[in-house]
């Protein structure tokens, strides 16, 4: 469904992905592209138009400090909002007892998605360009 809006109605996506953070020295490039491509395969595998894709940039440093991107959650249009304990994943959608609530609230889901573009602005979060 959200594939078919950004083809016909040129509708604007940004993800937020979890990049697992590098445990030793490797290249922080290699290992960004490396889960980059593993997530478009197995969670977008439609190709073009792609989200944009934004991951954290602390994860390519080791820790400590650790670091996750684990939040769950989705704004549409800055109206609407669902917060979820479910992965976006097979797992987390078909195997495992998750809750979530849908919050049709303007306030709120334009704070929660101020939130996310927060962290673009202060340069917490990467944008991946291909």
């Amino acid at each position: 469904m959200l594939y078919g809006s950004m083809r016909s109605r040129q509708v604007d996506a940004r993800f937020f992905i979890d990049i697992p953070q590098i445990e030793r020295r490797v290249a922080a490039d290699a290992h960004l592209k490396r889960h980059v491509s593993k997530f478009l395969t197995e969670s977008w595998p439609f190709g073009e138009p792609r989200p944009h894709l934004y991951y954290d940039k602390r994860a390519l440093t080791p820790g400590p400090p650790y670091c996750s991107l684990h939040a769950k959650c989705v704004v549409i249009d800055g109206v609407r909002a669902f917060v979820s304990s479910a992965n976006f994943t097979q797992r987390g959608q078909e195997r495992n007892i998750e809750v979530g609530v849908l919050i049709e609230d303007p306030s709120f889901a334009s704070y929660l998605a101020g939130q996310w573009l927060g962290l673009i602005d202060a340069r917490i979060v990467g944008e991946y360009v291909a």
